[in-house]
């Protein structure tokens, strides 16, 4: 088997789920005995397959594909499926590149022509049948799959998966849901059906499911979508103002992936509101530790010390946001507002022109860069400004409005000397 093979086969075999965890050893020792399996069965030796099958069990109880396998060398035990149609099913699995997805889909049909009540058989063809995006032939196959043995918990999991990748969501839920009424030990099931509720915004019972699916199998902890959940759920708690509430799941979040810089960033924002400036601080440094160029972070830490009026911290924070993310239009006018405030006048200039041209709907960047360019005695780009203003301002800034009418009588008697 070559290595553009060996290489599919473990993407297709292993969900993205599992490809994220931090159990590298734990998923590559999966992987090798399950890989090893296939190669002894598709050469005959299924004793020495299903020993390598259980070594990998040994690694990942929960590894759906080679449960599967197992269940195909007790099948050849009990006489269910012969031996030399086993070898064709792994032969199939071990040559199961995107080349020879049709080759391998004639295997599979050899089984069935002679065994078509194999019901292993028909959800192996419904996954290649996904490859080659023949969803609809795939989904027929698990339902003839779950007709001849309805009680067999993972034919609803693998339909779960199809239907989770086609966004259809609700099917995907009822059959992850079916997957655990059948077998309430089976975790993968409590973390797909997770992650298919926080593909709806149901964060609650997706966390409910997480925690489920952690208590059996810890290493799925840094998996982003786990995390994730408290994640989202806690910015939705920022968005609506229940500070502490957030807390609790930026903590949860924190706990299961100690290395993610957007955890960190709101758990700042969140302490920040509470007024703990300290503690934001400190969230925000670990979160530029993790992450060097998170503008966001330089941006949420240089907007706390403009709070605090630390102004030679704050403008630092923001020159190094728009330095990695040069459109920042909030940098840029706070950095004008700063230097504004300071007279630093030829210095906000241009952080209100970039401003202008990221919003030119933003009528105090005209405002402000009208005055610093009126202070810096360009007196023609001071009066366009002040115009531009009137332009654009909503009737209720009386004030400012008369206010830029007289600079504006002014600034043209000054300019016309």
């Amino acid at each position: 088997m070559n290595r553009k093979l060996i290489l599919f086969y473990i993407l297709f075999s292993f969900s993205s789920v599992f490809s994220q965890t931090t159990g590298e050893t734990v998923v590559a020792g999966a992987l090798v005995y399950n890989y090893k399996g296939l190669e002894a069965g598709a050469d005959g030796d299924l004793e020495t397959a299903r020993t390598n099958f259980e070594r990998a069990l040994n690694y990942m109880p929960y590894f759906a594909r080679t449960l599967v396998n197992v269940q195909i060398c007790k099948d050849v035990e009990a006489r269910i499926v012969t031996r030399r149609h086993a070898v064709l099913l792994f032969s199939c699995m071990n040559n199961w590149g995107s080349a020879d997805a049709v080759e391998s889909l004639k295997l599979i049909n050899v089984v069935l022509r002679k065994n078509p009540t194999y019901t292993p058989a028909y959800f192996l063809r419904a996954q290649i049948y996904r490859k080659l995006k023949r969803f609809e032939d795939a989904e027929t196959d698990y339902y003839k799959a779950l007709k001849l043995s309805p009680e067999f918990a993972l034919t609803n999991y693998f339909r779960g998966k199809l239907f989770s990748s086609l966004q259809k969501y609700n099917q995907a839920i009822s059959d992850f849901t079916r997957t655990i009424e059948k077998d309430a030990t089976y975790a993968p099931a409590f973390l797909e059906r997770g992650i298919v509720l926080t593909s709806i915004n149901k964060h609650d019972r997706a966390i409910q499911d997480f925690e489920i699916a952690l208590k059996a199998w810890p290493k799925w902890a840094a998996t982003f979508t786990i995390f994730g959940a408290y994640l989202n759920r806690g910015m939705q708690n920022i968005e609506k103002k229940r500070y502490y509430a957030a807390l609790s799941d930026l903590n949860r979040a924190i706990e299961l992936n100690p290395k993610f810089a957007e955890s960190y960033l709101n758990r700042g924002i969140a302490f920040q509101n509470l007024r703990e400036f300290d503690k934001a601080i400190l969230d925000y440094n670990y979160a530029i530790h993790l992450e060097p160029e998170y503008a966001a972070a330089y941006y949420n830490r240089g907007h706390l010390f403009q709070t605090r009026k630390k102004s030679d911290l704050s403008i630092a924070d923001y020159l190094s946001t728009v330095e990695i993310e040069p459109d920042h239009k909030q940098a840029h006018y706070r950095l004008g507002e700063l230097y504004i405030k300071l007279k630093q006048f030829e210095k906000c200039i241009p952080h209100f022109a970039k401003v202008i041209e990221l919003n030119p709907g933003n009528y105090w960047a005209y405002y402000w860069q009208a005055l610093a360019l009126e202070k810096t005695k360009n007196y023609r780009d001071a009066i366009n400004s002040y115009i531009a203003f009137l332009e654009k301002v909503p009737a209720e800034h009386k004030n400012h409005k008369v206010f830029a009418q007289e600079r504006i009588k002014k600034l043209t008697k000054v300019a016309a000397k």
